[in-house]
């Protein structure tokens, strides 16, 4: 196959510099949409999880991760909630901890991380939730079979 009056390196012209401008367009377009839909799965999933799970304020005896400025997380320290202390508007602000070495240090919520583990506190709590959901439950199917109608 002879080109002849081929613009070098000119992706209008020529077969091979088009494949070239073809190729790199149709990868631009695949990235774009890959990255658009990243961005709306992230957006969605954080919707997502803010309804699932409940951003509540650490209890008291609850163990915690002390977020620790300049510190890499592996190495932030754990702590047991003592106290907890509440702001003017009734939402837990702060807490008092107890570190491991028997510090106690008053901290901000937002600097302490709570720790997803089962405790029996929760398991109780959980436990009542159903019952009393269960008790809801037969409460309304007991009214709606007693109406005369």
């Amino acid at each position: 196959m002879i080109r002849e009056n081929v613009t070098l390196r000119a992706p209008w012209s020529g077969g091979m510099y088009e494949l070239v401008a073809l190729t790199k367009r149709a990868m631009r377009k695949a990235i774009r949409r890959k990255l658009l839909w990243e961005k709306e799965f992230m957006t969605l999933y954080v919707e997502i999880d803010k309804l699932i799970t409940e951003n509540r304020s650490p209890r008291i005896g609850e163990i915690v991760l002390l977020d620790e400025h300049e510190t890499p997380r592996d190495f932030w320290k754990l702590a047991e909630t003592k106290e907890l202390r509440k702001g003017k508007d009734g939402v837990t602000r702060a807490a008092v901890i107890k570190t491991p070495h028997s510090k106690h240090l008053t901290k901000s919520t937002n600097m302490l991380y709570l720790l997803e583990v089962n405790t029996e506190f929760d398991i109780e709590r959980e436990a009542k939730k159903k019952k009393k959901k269960a008790e809801n439950a037969e409460e309304a199917i007991a009214l709606r079979t007693s109406a005369n109608f």
